[in-house]
């Protein structure tokens, strides 16, 4: 591929794995409904400085994210689009700083094939079209560590700068993580170069340390100041260093390997050429330091109490750079494309396999909602589905294909599977119930409670803050199939979804 075309087949590329589907898939719950709920609070003059959920202060995150959101609400409405633009402006900006930067210490063919990595992998279309704040944080992080590594090789100040700038940023996105990996990262790299001298003098900068305060402290002393100790355990405490110690949620240290390869389709099995390269790897400065993230990432969240999907994204633009070291590599078709047969062949398999696990689970919401997804994977699902793995196959086994061309083609049946038939699937059958119950009774202007698990996208479509309850006699709830039977009291079925029922309980006679 020449010139500008490979660049546009990039941008195409990028509007099918980033915005496709972005304006009509309804807000997922819970992360997007709790971002999208404090976002519309704000937008609708509610507190600048604190986020609230459900009518309180909420301390998961800093208010970076709500401001960016807050303001796109304002300009397009309290729209889908409008919740989810701030992240695919930041993954947009994420791709180009890797091209940028990876053009400019190595080479464009390097920086393109990384960028083309990241913008076809499935965890970053996945997160680039959802509303909630880890795209942006990733942003950041790169700006810093990029930063932190120029520095490395110039020596120039202005980068050791730059690199406490994003890091304040990212801190007040996410919280101190934005700063702890940067400075652990480039302590390791700096240690294994034999400098460390250099990087006490930048990690210690007056002046550096000074910018990334200047950005992020007034927002903590402020919380601080206004709600005391109910901040520090809330956001200081529970949800950073609380997140590292306890056990809140996940599973064991292999928790990220799943992730790691699913999510880094189609480009798994570079994964397993960077493992055979380690120690070439090592002995090149540059490569050596985008390995330090990576596996300083990887480990520090697997050792963690709480494994989350989205965390791992801190070490994957690290892996995107090293893939595409090695791409050049890796030119056997058929092995690159043995995981995206894999893929393939789990999608063809799902209307098997669905219906079997929804007679085992033990629950009605989740047994109404995987039977309902069965039943619509039909031939508009199997047949295009089919037909990607059988060219796949076939253009696998032409030795006159080029190598970058079926890499290419691969890409683009992955984004293109993952958000034209799947994602749209799964939103309208988990989701969109959520967003027409809401939106039927505000317009009929209902009062309605929600008694079912945590759905905050509700609030958001409904405008207001619902109750959690069984409401008395006559009033209306949004209620999950599994919450149905606990109803102890005659009800009338206004509106009915697989998982979901709107209805009114029946006042006394």
């Amino acid at each position: 591929m020449k010139g500008v075309l490979k660049y546009l087949l990039l941008c195409l590329l990028v509007f099918f794995s980033f915005f496709y589907g972005t304006a009509s898939n309804p807000l997922f719950d819970t992360s997007e409904g709790t971002f999208a709920q404090g976002s519309a609070a704000m937008a609708q003059g509610g507190d600048m400085l604190t986020p609230y959920l459900d009518g309180r202060p909420d301390f998961d995150n800093p208010p970076l994210i709500y401001w960016l959101q807050a303001a796109s609400v304002k300009l397009l409405g309290a729209e889908e689009l409008a919740f989810r633009l701030p992240s695919l402006l930041a993954a947009c900006a994420w791709i180009l700083l890797i091209l940028f930067f990876v053009r400019n210490t190595r080479n464009e063919e390097m920086a393109f094939n990384s960028a083309f990595i990241a913008s076809s992998s499935v965890i970053v279309s996945v997160f680039s079209k959802l509303a909630v704040a880890d795209v942006l944080l990733n942003l950041f992080l790169a700006g810093s560590m990029f930063s932190a590594y120029k520095y490395f090789e110039t020596g120039r100040k202005k980068y050791v700068y730059l690199a406490f700038a994003a890091a304040g940023l990212g801190a007040m996105t996410k919280g101190p993580v934005a700063a702890l990996v940067p400075f652990a990262v480039s302590g390791l790299f700096f240690l294994s170069a034999g400098r460390m001298k250099e990087w006490l003098r930048a990690a210690f900068s007056p002046l550096g340390i000074g910018i990334m305060l200047i950005i992020a402290l007034p927002w903590y002393v402020v919380e601080y100041m206004e709600y005391g100790d109910v901040f520090v355990s809330g956001f200081l405490a529970k949800n950073n260093p609380g997140r590292f110690g306890g056990a809140a949620q996940g599973g064991g240290f292999a928790y990220y390997i799943p992730l790691l390869l699913a999510g880094l389709l189609p480009g798994t099995s570079l994964l397993f050429s960077v493992l055979k390269r380690l120690r070439p790897l090592w002995n090149d400065f540059f490569s050596r330091y985008m390995m330090i993230w990576f596996f300083f990432v990887f480990i520090f969240f697997a050792l963690s109490g709480t494994k989350l999907p989205h965390l791992i994204l801190s070490g994957m633009t690290p892996l995107f750079i090293l893939c595409a070291y090695v791409f050049n590599n890796h030119r056997k078709k058929i092995l690159f494309a043995l995981p995206i047969f894999a893929y393939f062949i789990f999608l063809l398999s799902l209307p098997f396999i669905i219906p079997s696990v929804a007679a085992k689970t033990g629950s009605l919401t989740a047994a109404e909602m995987l039977l309902e997804t069965g039943r619509r994977l039909d031939m508009t699902y199997t047949v295009p589905v089919g037909a990607m793995l059988a060219v796949a196959v076939v253009m696998s086994l032409i030795r006159t294909l080029s190598y970058r061309t079926f890499i290419a083609v691969l890409a683009f049946f992955t984004v293109i599977s993952l958000n034209v038939l799947y994602i749209p699937l799964v939103a309208d059958i988990k989701q969109a119930p959520v967003r027409e119950a809401a939106l039927y009774t505000a317009g009929k202007n209902i009062k309605v409670n929600v008694w079912t698990q945590r759905v905050p996208s509700f609030n958001v479509y409904y405008g207001k803050n619902a109750d959690k309850n069984l409401p008395a006699d006559g009033g209306f709830v949004f209620v999950d199939s599994d919450k149905t039977g606990k109803i102890n009291r005659p009800y009338v079925t206004i509106k009915e979804w697989a998982g979901y029922r709107l209805i009114q309980v029946a006042e006394e006679k």
